[in-house]
């Protein structure tokens, strides 16, 4: 049958319908020995109040006339410097836009701060026009913008720029802050950016640069929040002198949270992390297991590995780490359970306790914080004998001059340790089954290290050379660089160094690792069917889930989701980007051309996948697999982002993936608050992307 029109209709119409109301309800003063356990489930952002109607009709003509003066801009001819910064005007369009669009005013004041924003954006209008971008040679607080790559948004972020600076001539690195917010259900884009154009922040100096992300709402920077983070790092270095030896990764409450797991899972960036309560993990910190709960499936519970700071905590041993709580703080969970898993691993964690205070900074603990942190910074990011690298995950496997390019089992602790002495490394694995050493000459690191230079790993000697060719990835030369592999027990060098992920077809490597929510992290593109579907049911089930992930993109992650209907696919497309597969074999033809590639067999007649079969009527695959069409990018069938239903809301801590690599879903039971429907069963792909029942340990 040909999908009904009626459902196109109902998803043309609902696909950008306002999310359930909810109130705000930050994590900061739940109980301690659970801190979200008896929250209930929310849908946010949460519906705003009324405005005026002349107010509304007011602003909507204001963001009607940027807007087009913003189009107007794109198709003038800008240099293309002047044409970069069109993003800078961009999200103060956006801010309005979609308060007015979403009802996202949550107090009659904003209509003011609309008001300022509109004006600011039509001031940086004109200065384009002109030739001019007097916000771009500003010190003090600075609102920026760019555009991701994960679905061609635009995302505000602010920037504490030092008086000390001296405009773009001005090449003297200075240390630069990340500043992780906290929680803020109403923190909408017109109020963040608000705040950005007035406040300095927690922290700020006239020697260092602060960098304040948006994070894409309030997600603690996970997944796309993630990604925003070093979007908005990459877009601060472009426009100022950031000293990329010299980062503190920082945050409080909810930006604690974000602190303690950007610092594990990117430990050889930061010069410092210092994380002010927050939460760490979250199996203790929202009490999933606690008498009278439905405990969380099995591959739940192993996925909270992919950010829980405390599995990861051995990665602090590669730089210093500040953990501060007011004394009567309800939020000291945090602390006191990395202070636990860090001394089993013998890392030292530095402890600020205000006293008097409950959660926020007392004045004095802060000013030693301040002390140490510049003391630190005075330094940098030092040279280290010893290295260290826990993950559980290729999507964290970077160290800057080693890399984990392959495991043995994922979502099971792999362990690097390193050790120079002298003109030697010594390397010890687990669980990892292939690596990379790239040090470069002017590497303050290694930089002593001689052309001779050799690494032992697990008992296996070689050589490290210095190679004066160019380097396959970015083309320079000057360098140590080095893979090795482990074949039959034992390491050897592979002198190959491939274009895509991995030289073995569907290996899992970095940037394939899946489970399912991966494929949105970098970009992707939902892909629309358009043909005749299997049956009725599977139809409304997918019009169905199409438009929940379609609505929660926008909601959760401050993006409209790009769509191209299948019989429009190109190859650019195949080429740059994820593709989401909505749909069956019949209905899409995208899913078609590849269904015979994919590890399942689906027809009207069954669908069979792990040696089972089920009713094609009543169930479906959600899955995610390497494209046939290009094994560097993933391919999904039938989800979005996986906790986008009501654990989408709640404690942030329960934001964490709520499916693995695939699964069989019964359509015949109702979506409840986590499942799209009844998971008959679920599972990971090995390393190779082939079907196992083994569960990781």
């Amino acid at each position: 049958m040909k999908l009904p029109l009626a459902c196109f209709l109902a998803l043309t119409v609902s696909a950008f319908a306002q999310t359930n109301p909810a109130a705000a309800d930050p994590d900061a003063n739940a109980p301690a020995s659970s801190p979200a356990q008896n929250r209930a489930q929310k849908q946010f952002p949460p519906k705003g109040v009324e405005i005026p109607e002349k107010d509304r009709a007011e602003l909507t003509a204001g963001a009607a006339e940027l807007g087009k003066e913003i189009a107007a801009l794109k198709s003038a001819k800008l240099k293309p410097e002047l044409n970069a910064l069109i993003p800078d005007v961009e999200v103060f369009h956006k801010a309005v836009d979609w308060a007015l669009r979403y009802d996202e005013f949550y107090n009659v004041k904003e209509v003011a701060t609309a008001r300022t924003l509109l004006a600011e954006g039509k001031a940086r209008v004109a200065a384009l026009r002109e030739g001019k971008a007097p916000w771009t040679t500003q010190t003090g607080p600075v609102v920026r913008g760019y555009r991701s790559k994960i679905d061609g948004s635009v995302h505000p972020f602010g920037v504490v720029v030092p008086a000390t600076w001296k405009g773009p001539a001005d090449k003297t690195p200075r240390p630069t802050w990340i500043w992780n917010h906290g929680r803020g259900d109403t923190l909408s884009e017109l109020a963040f950016i608000a705040g950005r154009m007035k406040s300095p922040g927690e922290f700020a100096t006239d020697a260092n640069i602060v960098i304040h992300p948006y994070g894409r709402y309030c997600n603690a920077t996970k997944f796309a929040g993630e990604v925003d983070v070093f979007e908005a790092l990459d877009a601060a270095a472009r426009a100022y002198p950031v000293d990329r030896s010299r980062l503190v990764n920082a945050g409080f409450s909810m930006g604690g949270a974000s602190a303690w797991h950007l610092g594990v899972h990117h430990s050889g960036l930061w010069a410092v992390t210092h994380t002010g309560a927050g939460f760490a993990e979250t199996a203790e910190y929202a009490g999933v297991f606690a008498a009278g709960k439905t405990p969380p499936p099995w591959w739940e519970v192993i996925l909270y590995r992919w950010y829980d700071a405390t599995v990861a905590v051995a990665n602090f041993a590669n730089h210093p780490i500040l953990a501060y709580h007011g004394s009567e703080d309800k939020q000291t969970q945090a602390t006191v359970v990395m202070q636990r898993y860090a001394e089993k691993e013998g890392v030292k964690i530095e402890k600020f306790i205000g006293p008097g205070v409950g959660h926020k900074y007392e004045p004095e603990k802060k000013k030693k914080i301040v002390e140490r942190i510049d003391e630190l910074l005075q330094k940098g990011k030092t040279t280290r004998d010893r290295s260290h690298l826990s993950t559980y995950t290729l999507e964290y496997n970077d160290l800057g001059w080693l890399q984990i390019s392959g495991l043995e089992h994922h979502w099971e602790r792999a362990d690097v340790n390193a050790v120079r002495k002298d003109n030697k490394l010594t390397v010890k694995t687990k669980n990892v089954s292939e690596i990379v050493v790239t040090i470069r000459e002017n590497e303050p690191q290694y930089s002593s290290l001689k052309k001779s230079a050799s690494l032992e790993i697990d008992g296996t000697m070689h050589s490290l050379d210095w190679d004066e060719v160019k380097h396959p990835i970015d083309g320079s030369r000057g360098y140590i660089l080095c893979r090795f592999a482990k074949y039959g027990g034992g390491w050897q060098r592979v002198r190959t160094f491939p274009k895509i992920p991995g030289d073995v077809p569907l290996g899992k490597r970095h940037g394939l690792t899946g489970p399912i929510d991966n494929a949105f992290m970098d970009s992707f593109i939902f892909v629309i069917p358009t043909g005749a579907a299997l049956n009725s049911q599977i139809c409304e089930w997918t019009l169905s889930e199409l438009n929940q992930a379609t609505k929660q993109w926008r909601a959760i992650f401050r993006g409209d989701a790009p769509t191209v209907d299948d019989s429009a696919l190109t190859d650019a497309q195949i080429k740059d980007s994820n593709l989401i597969l909505w749909g069956d074999p019949s209905s899409n033809a995208v899913l078609k051309k590849i269904a015979d590639k994919l590890p399942m067999k689906w027809t009207k007649d069954g669908l069979e996948f792990g040696g089972k079969k089920y009713d094609a009527a009543t169930h479906l695959p959600i899955l995610i697999f390497p494209n046939p069409l290009n094994p560097r990018r993933y391919v999904v069938l039938n989800s979005g982002f996986t906790f986008s239903r009501a654990c989408a809301s709640g404690t942030n801590s329960l934001q964490t993936p709520k499916l693995p690599d695939w699964a069989i879903v019964d359509t015949t039971v109702p979506p409840d608050d986590k499942f799209p429907g009844k998971i008959v069963d679920a599972g990971f792909f090995d390393e190779q992307w082939r079907f196992t029942t083994e569960r990781p340990k």
